[in-house]
């Protein structure tokens, strides 16, 4: 069984000048910086609305980052740059890499439901990096917030291909690891329909709930609804809102 040594990034921001919470999102991702060891790459949403790419890499001055571009597309969405990134990286057993992008970016700075869930989602998948990696061993995945019996009936999943919609649980938010012999090695690995949404089944296209693992909180609320729980656990309030 080969140990998993190199940590690749692939994320993605649509850095709207509306608000400063794709900054917040950088920010918790600076903080973990040492942790990437391969492949970093980061795609960036431009256009109207936008703030200019150099912003966003003045954020992140590492020269190592693969800087991708590409029109900001309010229907595709992150799943613009999916494909472009996963392309760089290789399918080498020793090699797991961490997908997230920043997340909240339409939404007020101010919502303490979101910035509760994007901060732990952030806290329990960096610094508990070395547990997902152990888990990587025996998993394809690894994330946060998973969803299992899953029934995609809300209106917001409509641009999803049928194939996607019956999808029986998904990692809630779209922040995960996964090991990159298992992913890329896998004959569907490029076969997702991709659209708005479609990220976040992309790891249950491929994998069943039985294959996956979730490090922190099963079958949550949705942080979008009234009911969410907000701030789950007390002890954590310090590191879950800490930001540069």
């Amino acid at each position: 069984m080969h140990g998993i040594d190199t940590r690749n990034l692939i994320y993605h921001v649509s850095p709207f000048e509306s608000s400063d919470v794709w900054e917040r999102n950088v920010a918790q991702l600076r903080r973990r910086w040492d942790l990437f060891n391969g492949k970093k790459i980061i795609s960036l949403a431009t256009g109207g609305g936008m703030v200019k790419a150099r912003k966003v890499r003045e954020r992140l001055p590492d020269p190592d980052i693969q800087w991708l571009e590409f029109p900001n597309d309010h229907l595709m969405r992150e799943a613009t740059s999916f494909y472009p990134m996963l392309r760089e990286l290789s399918a080498a057993p020793n090699e797991a890499t961490f997908y997230a992008h920043a997340k909240g970016v339409t939404r007020s700075a101010g919502d303490g439901r979101i910035t509760d869930w994007r901060n732990q989602m952030y806290r329990n998948l960096l610094d508990r990096s070395d547990e997902c990696m152990r888990l990587l061993l025996s998993r394809p995945c690894v994330g946060t917030y998973r969803v299992l019996h899953l029934q995609l009936r809300d209106p917001q999943y409509r641009f999803l291909a049928p194939t996607l919609r019956d999808r029986d649980w998904h990692y809630s938010g779209t922040f995960w690891w996964f090991r990159n012999k298992d992913v890329l090695g896998h004959p569907r690995a490029f076969a997702v329909p991709m659209s708005g949404y479609a990220i976040e089944f992309y790891l249950p296209f491929l994998f069943t709930a039985e294959q996956s693992c979730c490090i922190y909180r099963d079958n949550r609320p949705c942080p979008y609804t009234t009911d969410h729980e907000h701030c789950p656990d007390p002890d954590d309030w310090r590191a879950v809102f800490e930001e540069d």
